[in-house]
């Protein structure tokens, strides 16, 4: 297997299990049901970090899996074959050069194996205490069904960490017939009396903080994102948008500029249809729609009373431009008492 296929499959199956878990916190909390940017952007953090952490894995077991190689270099397919079948029940291999090249695996993998308990350690301590966290979060709050999976989660996490553990045990008996067969034959024993080479030890410290460094950032990026598109933040931006609409246009608190000699009237109508806009954009999100739709209404009459007033030309007609300033001048009032708690939903 090459090490693009390791990569791949590696990154596979570390994205199947990241996608999973931001599928169900999608559905359980109802965020992604019905919007599909929120699955968009979990695919694109869960496949960077996926692919990031498929290739560490394949570069900091490059030394072990080409000792391995080396190990059953020379085989035939014939011969690999039966390397396979090696650890089945049945016959054991007959053929030396088998022989020889399964202990020579089982003797480099037991020499990894032991190497790197420690950090398995480590990673299966820091499982322990986030998943105790979770799990004691989640029963406070009667979450029996999130608590269950968090626990599940964890006793596939321990499976993993330390399934070479668990699949020497399981190996044990079949290994003493190995053994028994290759302590029988001179040629096995001789092959196999000398150590394992050591392999380099990797430099886990700096590996170590390279892959904090990338989940850090993998979930900054993905807490960023979910602030960003969550439903009290889309909403605030539409708030916002309503409430810088106002205050850019200061001139449309003038009510001397509603007369003739006002601003242009295509500039009321402008500000009423960007109002109009964002009441449209403010409909999913009900503590702000209804400040939104009543502040559109109100410039769309400001805009009325404008075009009313830009008619008033002689001078009989100034009575009625002051009348039309007068109730120019209550929809801003009225304008500001439905900004004011609009601007408290995202600014308390």
């Amino acid at each position: 297997m090459t090490e693009r296929t390791r990569w791949l499959i590696g990154s596979g199956l570390m994205f199947a299990w990241t996608f999973g878990i931001s599928a169900w916190t999608l559905t359980r909390y109802g965020y992604g049901i019905h919007d599909w940017l929120w699955w968009l952007v979990c695919a694109v953090v869960g496949a960077a970090v996926s692919l990031t952490v498929g290739w560490i894995s394949v570069f900091t077991t490059r030394q072990i899996v080409d000792a391995q190689r080396d190990a059953v270099a020379g085989l035939d397919q014939e011969q690999l074959d039966e390397l396979a079948r090696a650890w089945k029940r049945g016959p054991v291999p007959d053929d030396p050069a088998v022989l020889v090249a399964v202990l020579r695996r089982r003797d480099l993998l037991e020499h990894y194996r032991r190497r790197t308990l420690r950090m398995r350690f480590v990673v299966a301590a820091l499982l322990g205490v986030r998943a105790f966290a979770a799990v004691l979060v989640n029963f406070t709050r009667h979450n029996y069904g999130a608590t269950v999976l968090i626990l599940a989660l964890w006793v596939v996490c321990l499976l993993a960490v330390f399934w070479s553990e668990i699949r020497e045990k399981l190996r044990r008996p079949r290994l003493m017939q190995l053994r028994a067969a290759a302590d029988h034959d001179p040629q096995v024993s001789a092959a196999i009396a000398d150590p394992v080479t050591p392999m380099p030890r990797p430099n886990w410290r700096w590996w170590t903080v390279a892959f904090a460094v990338i989940v850090a950032l993998a979930y900054g990026a993905l807490l960023g994102t979910a602030t960003y598109f969550s439903p009290k933040e889309r909403g605030c931006r539409v708030a916002r948008s309503v409430v810088h609409d106002i205050y850019a246009n200061r001139e449309w608190f003038w009510t001397t500029n509603i007369g003739p000699t006002g601003r242009p009237l295509d500039d009321y109508q402008h500000l009423a249809q960007q109002l109009r806009d964002n009441a449209t954009a403010a409909e999913g999100f009900p503590d702000i729609a209804p400040h939104a739709r009543r502040i559109a209404e109100l410039a769309d009459r400001a805009a009325t009373i404008v075009a009313t007033a830009r008619q008033q030309t002689d001078d009989v007609s100034r009575d009625a431009l002051r009348h039309d300033q007068t109730a120019y001048a209550q929809i801003l009032d009225a304008v500001a008492n439905e900004e004011k708690p609009l601007a408290q939903t995202c600014w308390p």
